[in-house]
């Protein structure tokens, strides 16, 4: 019996890599140029008393090392919190993996979901990937350097506002890379002639705008098309309305007044924006040059192979 038989009909005749070399390495490559062109932006200055971490690929690579703090108590009780830190992400990550299963199945009958459900899985595939890919690339360093790597992800659907989703959870090693590279420069450029509050607000359309060519590049990578901007737009959306939060932020602070919405509300209208915008301007160009149907074709393949491997070693 053919070894694909197992596979859906529209998947038997796939024949390319099982993960698409384009996909974990899409990540990498703004990083790395961002790194390469910006070396002394990007070296966090160390108290001598502490140890150096090796050099090598993780200088390069999209990961920041977390540096401990010189008072850090190493105590027992230090070590138990530290284990029991390691074990509940353990469980999180484990459970953000096994989400994947039921998105990747769900997607071989796409074609009976409404288009709103099937960018829904998108969003929820892509933050999941992205986080699973991150993560590989930095266990390696854990476990042979035994070097502690900065968060890329700070459970982004918990935001509560657009400047907490985009500057303190989604995508930190991008945020450590564009604050000194593009925001804090263009502030200080703008400042002497626009003002403090002023010069904040190029400095966010200017970062925003940058993440969205970088994304431009990313897409062309992926798909040899010529860009059509949507995801440019999407990012620069993006920075006007966290500019035009900060201004509203400022202005309720000067005047004393302290309304607040409470996370109930303020999450699922940060994520419920997040996904709407995402689903008019961030996917288009994913879904029109099909990526989309690459990436999930890959997916189902590797999880048919892995049930098969699973099923050749129960049956031995």
């Amino acid at each position: 019996m053919d070894s694909q038989s197992s596979y859906p009909n529209e998947f038997q005749n796939f024949c390319r890599p099982v993960i698409h070399p384009s996909f974990p390495s899409h990540h990498f490559l703004p990083c790395l140029a961002w790194q390469l062109q910006a070396p002394p932006l990007l070296i966090q200055s160390r108290p001598s008393l502490l140890p150096q971490p090796p050099t090598g690929n993780v200088v390069v690579s999209p990961i920041h090392i977390h540096s401990p703090s010189p008072y850090q108590n190493h105590s027992h009780s230090k070590s138990s919190t530290k284990i029991k830190s390691i074990f509940t992400a353990s469980v999180i990550f484990a459970i953000k993996a096994a989400l994947l299963i039921p998105i990747v199945s769900i997607y071989s009958n796409r074609q009976q979901l409404n288009q709103p459900i099937v960018l829904a899985l998108y969003c929820c595939h892509l933050y999941i990937g992205v986080e699973l890919i991150l993560a590989a690339t930095a266990a390696p360093v854990r476990l042979i350097l035994g070097l502690e790597m900065e968060t890329q992800f700070n459970e982004p659907y918990l935001a509560t506002s657009l400047q907490d989703f985009w500057g303190r959870r989604w995508n930190l090693m991008v945020t450590s890379i564009l604050r000194p590279t593009v925001y804090n420069p263009v502030r200080d450029i703008f400042a002497p002639f626009l003002g403090k509050d002023l010069s904040l607000g190029a400095g966010i359309m200017s970062t925003f705008l940058v993440s969205g060519l970088m994304h431009e590049i990313i897409y062309y990578y992926l798909s040899r098309a010529s860009p059509t901007w949507e995801v440019t737009w999407f990012f620069v959306l993006h920075g006007f309305c966290v500019a035009a939060e900060i201004v509203v932020k400022k202005a309720l602070k000067k005047k004393k007044v302290s309304w607040r919405l409470h996370r109930v509300v303020s999450r699922p209208l940060t994520i419920g924006f997040v996904g709407v915008t995402g689903a008019w301007l961030f996917f288009p160009q994913i879904v029109r040059n099909g990526l989309d149907l690459k990436v999930i074709n890959e997916n189902i393949v590797l999880f048919c192979k892995v049930g098969e491997k699973f099923r050749i070693h129960g049956n031995t």
